[in-house]
């Protein structure tokens, strides 16, 4: 699973070597991990970049490892 991301009008979303960056959505909040990116010719040449969302990652960490904590509860 992953959002594939469009730059606005020729912006690139991402630059090379960005693999494994987090991306944050409009409230501050984690929103997926960057994978990779690359121009696609769906969408004009444009550059598409690629993000697995963290909810997903969330998921399967828990699944794994029950007593995980990330990040503060209260």
């Amino acid at each position: 699973m992953e959002y594939a991301i469009v730059g606005l009008d020729s912006e690139k979303f991402s630059d090379d070597g960005k693999s494994g960056a987090i991306v944050i959505d409009s409230h501050g909040r984690v929103a997926a991990l960057l994978t990779g990116g690359a121009k696609s010719k769906e969408f004009g040449g444009r550059d598409v970049t690629y993000a697995i969302p963290f909810h997903w990652i969330l998921q399967r960490l828990k699944a794994r490892f029950p007593d995980i904590m990330l990040y503060p509860t209260t």
